[in-house]
């Protein structure tokens, strides 16, 4: 080791010095970086427990019906009386008790009435009269066009003819005429009917129309053209099902029934 001079000072001891480095300087403000793993890291990760599914419901089925609501039910009931229930029990009324509509079959009241004729018949003044207990007393005038049952027959067979005596009167069928006697024309009428086609009346009759009992004969006057009381007597009331009033069909004679003035 050489020797040192004690005059000269003796130098500082070296301080360590680093190489100098490309790193930045670290802004102890910033943020910190975010780090992602590398693939290497990522496959060892330990792979996080996936949370279990929630039940799945079993479907379910029901055979109940829907229950209706006090609010249908009440609309449905409503219509029903409104337009099924109301109007029939009206038509049954009118049918029944007020008026009916018929159809001639046959051609025993010709030239008045011809085969196929549609006719509305008025039932209100029987069906009166009979749930009064009055069937044998009905408003029927000489020269009504009557529909009814007639004795003998099956319920479901009407017969159309005029009336021509009334109950109490006295009907004379001679000489092809008819006389009528009773309280107001003691010596007789003779009828002058219109609508018989100028054909004289078969037969030679003298009776006397009982209470409660028509005497009736068909316009149509030729040979066997018609089947009325010169056959089958005077008709009861009870069996009168109404009056003719209105014809409608064939349309070109369309209107009421025209009643003869004797």
């Amino acid at each position: 080791m050489p020797p040192t001079d004690p005059t000269q000072p003796v130098p500082a001891p070296a301080q360590p010095v680093s190489a100098p480095s490309n790193t930045p300087p670290v802004d102890p403000t910033a943020p910190a970086p975010t780090v992602f793993p590398s693939a290497e890291a990522a496959s060892h990760a330990p792979t996080p427990a996936a949370a279990p599914l929630p039940p799945t419901p079993e479907p379910t089925t029901t055979t109940d019906e829907p229950e209706e609501s006090p609010h249908t039910i009440r609309r449905i009931l409503g219509f029903l009386l409104s337009w099924v229930i109301v109007p029939g029990l009206l038509v049954l009324f009118v049918h029944n008790f007020v008026f009916q509509a018929w159809y001639v079959d046959g051609q025993s009241m010709h030239p008045s009435f011809e085969n196929g004729d549609y006719l509305i018949v008025s039932k209100w003044d029987v069906s009166l009269k009979k749930i009064t207990g009055q069937s044998s007393k009905l408003d029927i005038k000489r020269g009504d066009v009557v529909i009814f049952n007639p004795p003998g027959y099956t319920s479901d067979i009407y017969f159309i003819k005029r009336a021509i005596g009334l109950p109490g009167e006295r009907v004379v069928v001679r000489d092809g005429k008819i006389t009528i006697y009773n309280t107001q024309n003691p010596n007789g009428l003779e009828l002058k009917e219109q609508y018989n086609g100028g054909v004289a009346l078969e037969g030679d009759i003298d009776q006397t129309v009982p209470e409660g009992q028509l005497f009736v004969v068909g316009d149509n006057r030729q040979p066997g053209a018609s089947h009325d009381s010169r056959a089958i007597g005077p008709i009861s009331q009870d069996h009168i099902i109404g009056t003719a009033d209105i014809r409608l069909l064939p349309v070109s004679q369309f209107g009421t029934v025209s009643h003869p003035a004797y």
